[in-house]
């Protein structure tokens, strides 16, 4: 049943993706994830070990880099150093990368359970999920000194950064928010809401940021440059993770499967498929929904969480659909040009 189930909900994903292909299967818990040349930097949080692949070779073997690590979660190069948030070592470490057998070298310790990090500079941004704060280091510094950004979130997350921006995921918030990091005291902008369970990495590419949600298995997308950003599925059934772009391909680690995933041709799939005008709002809604830009009339077919067809009708500018008899949920909207979207009713 449950493979079914995954079956079904990536048929009514459409696929917005190119090829998807398993990079690797020999990884244990992969989290974090960057790239660097030819190899696929990879931290494997149940192994407690930092391994890497060559991404020129097929089906690559991961080769253990360092270990004895204490849950490695996510990474990040900053020119030779890797440097890796240890979850229950609660601190940052760093090692050489261009050292045959680097020795990992503590940044900074005394932290709360750090998740994301993300560089900007010399500033060293980081998440501590139980704490509610994302903090920044100076890694110059012999000694940095923790400054805290802000505090009082909801389980941060991920954390990606675009001009002035900085995006956050609040796990338990179930939403993504942004800071303008050259406030002194930045307040807090919800970005979108209504997310279930943003938990794992993100990444900006151009104006799209991606991530994951974690209580529906799914990897989703929003444009950032809109006032307005609505929620689009981009694959189901993987559990992140961690993303990252290598070109126009993206791959993805899942940890639940213990995978690694490669979407070929990613970015000129969603810029094929993907028409940034199409809206769907109010979302969430207990009552009526309006799909508001389509240029041409075209049949749209709804379903539910489980993949299950509920509705099938056909679309124009402004149209409006009765949702009411719906239970409370996810649902997807898929239409005949490839486009699917998904809404969630109250």
């Amino acid at each position: 049943m449950k493979n079914l189930i995954l079956l079904l909900l990536t048929t009514i994903s459409v696929n917005i993706y190119g090829q998807k292909d398993t990079i690797t299967t020999a990884v244990n818990w992969p989290v974090g994830i960057v790239n660097s040349g030819n190899y696929l930097f990879i931290a494997e949080a149940e192994d407690n070990e930092i391994t890497k692949i060559d991404l020129t070779i097929q089906n690559p073997i991961p080769v253990v880099i360092t270990n004895g690590l204490s849950r490695p979660n996510y990474l990040i190069i900053v020119g030779n150093f890797l440097y890796f948030t240890e979850y229950n070592g609660n601190k940052i470490s760093k090692i050489d990368i261009t050292q045959t057998n680097p020795v990992p070298v503590t940044v900074i310790s005394g932290l709360s359970t750090p998740e994301d990090l993300i560089i900007n500079g010399n500033d060293l941004y980081y998440s501590e999920f139980s704490l509610g704060t994302i903090s920044k280091i100076d890694i110059t510094q012999t000694n940095p000194i923790p400054t805290t950004i802000i505090s009082g979130l909801n389980t941060p997350y991920g954390l990606e950064i675009s001009g002035n921006n900085l995006f956050f995921s609040e796990y338990n918030g179930n939403k993504i928010s942004k800071i303008d990091i050259t406030q002194t005291n930045p307040v807090p902008a919800t970005v979108i809401s209504g997310l279930n369970g943003p938990l794992g990495g993100m990444k900006i590419n151009g104006n799209e940021l991606y991530f994951f949600e974690y209580s529906s298995s799914e990897i989703s997308m929003i444009d950032i440059s809109s006032p307005t950003p609505i929620s689009t599925n981009i694959d189901v059934g993987v559990v992140g993770g961690d993303i990252e772009f290598i070109g126009n391909d993206m791959y993805v680690s899942d940890f639940q499967n213990d995978l690694i995933l490669k979407y070929t041709n990613q970015v000129l799939s969603i810029k094929k498929v993907i028409n940034p005008s199409f809206e769907i709002f109010p979302n969430p809604s207990s009552d009526f929904i309006s799909i508001k830009g389509v240029v041409e009339q075209m049949t749209g077919t709804i379903y539910n969480s489980l993949g299950v067809k509920i509705r099938e009708f056909i679309t124009y500018d402004n149209v409006t659909l009765d949702i009411r008899s719906f239970n409370t949920g996810t649902y997807f909207i898929v239409f005949q040009n490839g486009w699917s979207n998904k809404f969630i009713k109250r």
